[in-house]
């Protein structure tokens, strides 16, 4: 069914349409999902509450841009209510971890699944600004009103996400360490 007929089949509460773009869109919108939560059950509870509004809120989709980066911004936007609602929110890291050079660019090197398992360890802060200016493109300033911050303090917490991260994968995968420092 071609995009437009199942936005309409959908507004008209058919089950069928509902569920054909749920199972054409749930697939990205949980790996999305994925990159913000701390585990697969909190990425499901995203995508649930995101699939919610998108219906909720699919009369409102204008047709400008495509439905999947509409989709898209839904579920980031969930995910970022639940970050700003959520205790997790004011979770303090304290560096455990030995130094690491910063121009060590591990990160390239990982597959896709290594990458968002170590992005799923990081303070709840530092993932969502990760996630918003590495992946979604967002500017810092864009961040810090999104999650009520200082634009500073985006600056901040990318890097020490960067560096975390770097940490994190040396300790996780000890091979990238031979070939990169």
């Amino acid at each position: 069914m071609d995009e437009k007929k199942l936005i309409a089949e959908c507004l008209k509460g058919k089950a069928a349409a509902q569920q054909e773009l749920y199972e054409h869109f749930s697939r990205e919108l949980y790996g999305v999902s994925l990159r913000y939560a701390r585990d697969a059950a909190q990425a499901q509870d995203i995508l649930q509450e995101s699939f919610i509004r998108i219906f909720r809120y699919l009369k409102d989709y204008q047709g400008k841009g495509s439905l999947g980066a509409w989709t898209r911004r839904i579920v980031v936007n969930v995910a970022l209510r639940m970050i700003q609602s959520s205790a997790l929110k004011n979770e303090i890291y304290t560096d455990q971890f030995p130094d690491i050079p910063a121009d060590t660019d591990v990160i390239a090197d990982l597959t896709r699944q290594e990458l968002l398992d170590v992005l799923q360890q990081l303070p709840t802060g530092y993932r969502a600004v990760f996630n918003l200016f590495v992946i979604e493109g967002y500017s810092h300033a864009e961040i810090g009103a999104a999650l009520g911050i200082e634009e500073s303090t985006s600056r901040s917490q990318l890097t020490k996400a960067k560096k975390m991260l770097r940490q994190l994968i040396l300790i996780q995968f000890p091979e990238y360490e031979k070939n990169k420092i």
